[in-house]
């Protein structure tokens, strides 16, 4: 509206003038800076008469509001709008400029924005949160997790489609951040099966490549007693047939007569046992269960979160088991965002109850059916390890620290020295 935009500037240029010449008045009875008669009469009469244009168009805008509200609203909304677009139409060069990023982090957040649908936005930090992720999971080079993901997509957005009512509209933004939370949970399991294969392929090596020493090691002692018996056979025998001649040369002769059938028999024999027992080192080996899944955890847990400590506990319990799951370090930091991210929409659904259940059920069942998560629903093991909580909290101290306990954050310092400087900023002006 022309009218509304023209009063708020009115009001505006006079409350500038009403200070401006408040502060020359203030100055001038002060004694900072003195006004000639003819000036002081000018300012008192320009402050008489800007403040009462203020009050006049202050009048004139608080009538208009009540009058327009609908269209004031409108008008926020469009200019809220306009500045949102403007902040997704430069994001692109807000991440080329940044210098904090690493530049795989910033290609992989470009791309991001590019596949993202065109009615679809990500805020930087949540931007930067994805690519990181995908980097660290390397998600990129799988062409297949793509399309995993659009099958996940499309199983979400068939189990949601009962989802009409009009209190959930806000959790549109879940559509698209729960399949991504299920596919990076998805490889998050099949990148800890993988290491823990590669783990188990090496100790079934280094187990056969010992046995294989050690058979070799026994076949070597074998074969040099039967060298050292043969040699004494030989030795004797040439003595008895001429007691003088290993006195006077000194040196004894060995033929080759080459390996006997009997020989040949109990090689092949030793050869095949070798075998038979490297194959069962890796039989044994594989017959043991690898993983043995994730632990599972109780609705309670979210339901109750930040209103009793026990709950909280679980969840960081539960988290620290998942957490020693994992294999590398890469594990454990890409297991802290998931269960960030998995929390925050629990808790999310959470509060909206009922008017959630059908969404809390899809995302649900496609942890389970991806990720091998899930919830625990007997009564006796929910009464069961209620107890065992209970138990370990008894046991907790909550007097103590983490080792690297801090009072002043690095946040709080920085907050420190921001409000400072503002303090500083005002003092100047003034």
């Amino acid at each position: 509206m022309i009218s509304l935009v023209a009063l708020e500037n009115l009001v505006k240029e006079n409350e500038e003038r009403v200070n401006i010449q408040k502060r020359q008045l203030s100055e001038h009875e002060s004694g900072e800076t003195r006004m000639s008669r003819v000036a002081l009469a000018s300012t008192e009469s320009n402050l008489e008469k800007a403040t009462e244009d203020l009050t006049k168009y202050n009048a004139m805008l608080a009538e208009l509001l009540e009058q327009d509200r609908a269209e004031i609203e409108e008008k926020e909304r469009l200019e809220a709008a306009i500045q949102r677009k403007k902040y997704f139409e430069n994001q692109h060069i807000r991440i080329q400029d940044n210098t904090e990023l690493p530049s795989d982090q910033k290609i992989e957040a470009m791309h991001i924005i590019d596949e993202l649908p065109s009615e679809v936005f990500f805020e930087d930090d949540d931007l930067f949160k994805v690519a990181a992720t995908s980097i660290e999971l390397n998600i990129r080079n799988h062409n297949d997790l793509a399309e995993q993901l659009t099958t996940i997509d499309k199983e979400f957005k068939a189990m949601i489609k009962v989802v009409k009512d009009k209190e959930v509209s806000d959790l549109g933004m879940l559509n698209f951040q729960i399949p991504i939370i299920v596919l990076h949970f998805s490889v998050l399991l099949a990148n800890i099966k993988e290491v823990l294969e590669e783990k188990r392929d090496a100790r079934i090596q280094r187990a056969q490549k010992q046995v294989t020493a050690e058979h070799a090691l026994e076949e070597s002692k074998k074969a040099a007693e039967k060298a050292r018996v043969a040699l004494e056979k030989s030795q004797n025998k040439k003595k008895d047939e001429n007691p003088d001649s290993s006195e006077e040369n000194g040196e004894e002769t060995q033929e080759d007569e080459g390996e006997s059938a009997e020989e040949k028999a109990e090689r092949e024999a030793s050869e095949k046992k070798l075998e038979e027992i490297l194959k069962a080192i890796e039989i044994k080996e594989k017959q043991q269960t690898l993983f043995r899944g994730f632990p599972k955890y109780e609705d309670w847990w979210v339901h109750e979160m930040w209103g009793s400590h026990q709950a909280y506990f679980a969840l960081y319990k539960w988290k620290a088991i998942i957490n020693d799951l994992c294999q590398t370090n890469k594990q454990k930091k890409a297991w802290s965002g998931i269960f960030d991210s998995w929390i925050f929409v629990k808790k999310m659904l959470d509060v909206k109850s009922e008017l959630a259940f059908e969404y809390n059920f899809a995302f649900d069942t496609l942890i389970k059916k991806y990720a091998e998560l899930e919830e625990e629903l007997s009564d006796a093991n929910l009464a069961s390890m209620e107890m065992i909580i209970k138990e370990i909290t008894k046991k907790e101290n909550f007097g103590s620290f983490k080792p690297n306990h801090r009072l002043v954050t690095p946040y709080l310092e920085f907050k420190r020295i921001q409000l400072e400087e503002k303090k500083e900023d005002k003092k100047e002006d003034k």
